[in-house]
C-alpha cells in the first residue's frame, strides 16, 4: 500500500501506463494515488488505467467466486473514482473464470483476436470485469469476442482510459497483433510512437562443444553476422542476417581450435574440439 508515482512526476509524461496486474491482492492503489490521479486528468494529463478486481479492491464488493456468481453493481448513484475519471457507469464483476480468455480492440484500437493467459499465483484463474462506460463521458474500447463483454474502456476526450483485463501471455512479437493493439492504444492518446531498442548487449554465448558440433546463440542487433575461423585465420563458415537469439550450429568439424568471431565488435570467442 506504498504511493505510486507523484502528481507532479506524472506530470512530467505524455501518458501515464499505470498496470495494478491482478488487483485481489498489492499492489493497489492508495488514497494519495486516486487524489492524485484525479488531479492530474483534471489538469489535463492522460493516464491508461489496467487491472482486474479494481473496483473490489476500492469498495470491497465482489461476487461470490466459490458459487460462480457474479454480481452486476450500478455505479450511476454513488460517486466514485473509476466513474469521476474513466467515464464507468456498470460493472459485473467476475463474469469469467478461465485460464486463458481472448480480447479484442474494437473503435479507435481495432484488432483481431488476441489470445491472453493467466499466470496468477493465487489461483491461476483469470477474473475479468465487464465495465459499462456512461455514453455520455466514455465507449467501449475493449472486449471480449467470444462473450461480446465489454473489458476495456476510454473516455471520449481521449483523456482517460480503463482495462479490467490486461495482456498477460500474450504474443509480443514485434510486428504482432499485440503490439498493433498497444500503437492503436498509443495513438488514441496520441501518443508518438517510438522504435524498437535492443536490451541485450552483443554477444555469442557458446552452448555446446560436445563431439564434434559447435553450437551457439547470438544476441544483438538484427541482421547480426558471425564468422566461424580455424586457428590460422580460415573461415570455416560466416552466418548472415542473424537476429536476437539465433541458435546456430556447425556440424563435422575437425578437431582443433575454433573462434567466433561477431562482426563490428572485439567480441571473438575461443572454441577448442577434441575427437
Amino acid at each position: 500500500n506504498e504511493d505510486g508515482p507523484t502528481l507532479d512526476e506524472m506530470k512530467n509524461v505524455d501518458l501515464v501506463i499505470w498496470n495494478c496486474y491482478d488487483y485481489y491482492s498489492e499492489p493497489q492503489l492508495t488514497t494519495n494515488d486516486t487524489i492524485n490521479i484525479k488531479q492530474l486528468v483534471a489538469d489535463g494529463g492522460k493516464i491508461w488505467l489496467i487491472g482486474q478486481d479494481i473496483y473490489y479492491s476500492l469498495f470491497s464488493k465482489k461476487g461470490n467466486r466459490e458459487k460462480g456468481e457474479p454480481i452486476k453493481i450500478d455505479l450511476k448513484a454513488q460517486p466514485n473514482f473509476l466513474g469521476t475519471v474513466f467515464g464507468l457507469e456498470t460493472i459485473y464483476e467476475d463474469y469469467l473464470y478461465e485460464l486463458n480468455m481472448n480480447i479484442m480492440g474494437i473503435g479507435e484500437a481495432l484488432s483481431d483476436t488476441i489470445y491472453v493467459e493467466s499466470d496468477f499465483e493465487y489461483d491461476g484463474y483469470l477474473y475479468p470485469d465487464s465495465v459499462g462506460p456512461d455514453t455520455s463521458i466514455a465507449h467501449p474500447i475493449l472486449i471480449d469476442p467470444d462473450s461480446n463483454f465489454v473489458i476495456g474502456i476510454a473516455r471520449n476526450d481521449s483523456l482517460a482510459a480503463f482495462w479490467a483485463a490486461d495482456g498477460r501471455g500474450a504474443d509480443t512479437s514485434p510486428g504482432g497483433e499485440w503490439e498493433n493493439l498497444i500503437a492503436k492504444m498509443l495513438n488514441f492518446f496520441s501518443v508518438p510512437l517510438g522504435t524498437h531498442e535492443v536490451e541485450s548487449q552483443p554477444g555469442i554465448k557458446i552452448l555446446s562443444t560436445i563431439g564434434q558440433k559447435v553450437s551457439f546463440i547470438y544476441t544483438g542487433t538484427d541482421n547480426g553476422e558471425v564468422t566461424v575461423s580455424d586457428i590460422l585465420g580460415r573461415t570455416v563458415k560466416t552466418f548472415k542476417g542473424l537476429n536476437p537469439g539465433s541458435h546456430v550450429s556447425i556440424k563435422d568439424l575437425p578437431a582443433g581450435i575454433y573462434f567466433v568471431k561477431l562482426k563490428g565488435t572485439d567480441i571473438k570467442k575461443k572454441i577448442t574440439i577434441v575427437k
